[in-house]
């Protein structure tokens, strides 16, 4: 998560969205200029600048990963939350829930019974990795605008031009992508019932942006 006062924005950060790679590309915004270096992980930051929230494990951090948007509201204060620009990204929940299953179970691309074990593991997820609490306090939508994880560029563009920052995004990082076969489509790991699970899990998400099966 970043907190930038050079530019008065907020990002909320989600799971399997290209989160990291878009807080690394916004992160120089939270530090005075000429502070930031590239890496991957990173301790907590807080400066006159900007706030950067821990990549790692929490580890007692007030600033940390995939905080909530209620818990960000909770320590930054009213004033600041309702000033500031918010955004997060977001991804088509069926692509998204293949991305996590292979981040988190590291199942071989060449496993010929991956689409048998992410059916098993779909039907036993239990939602955390809904993500919804990045965007809503109380079930109500919180950010200014969804980036979305098919159309990045574009609308990480749009950002940038609502919070006047310049980005060159042509050397945007790649970091934490799941490896997956190429030889399976979308479509190929779900039958009816991980459809539906899926489907019911991120109902506002589908109904909200039109996602669908790809």
């Amino acid at each position: 998560m970043l907190v930038s006062h050079r530019k008065k924005f907020i990002y909320t950060k989600t799971k399997k969205t290209a989160s990291t790679s878009v807080e690394i590309m916004f992160e120089p915004f939270c530090m005075p200029d000429g502070e930031w270096e590239y890496t991957i992980r990173r301790n907590q930051y807080v400066s006159d600048a900007g706030i950067i929230g821990r990549r790692g494990r929490q580890s007692g951090n007030m600033w940390y990963n995939h905080m909530s948007a209620r818990k960000i509201k909770e320590q930054i204060g009213d004033n600041i939350w309702n000033e500031y620009y918010k955004f997060c990204t977001i991804r088509n929940p069926f692509d998204k829930m293949i991305s996590l299953f292979h981040f988190t179970r590291n199942v071989p691309t060449d496993d010929s019974n991956v689409v048998e074990t992410f059916r098993r593991w779909i039907s036993k997820h239990d939602g955390r990795h809904v993500d919804r609490d990045k965007y809503m306090i109380r079930g109500t939508q919180c950010v200014d605008f969804f980036v979305r994880y098919e159309y990045l560029q574009e609308d990480l563009e749009e950002v940038c031009s609502a919070v006047d920052a310049d980005i060159d995004f042509s050397n945007m990082p790649v970091v934490h992508a799941s490896s997956r076969s190429n030889d399976l489509s979308v479509a190929d790991y779900y039958d009816s019932q991980a459809t539906d699970r899926v489907s019911n899990m991120f109902d506002w998400e589908i109904s909200t942006f039109g996602y669908s099966m790809p």
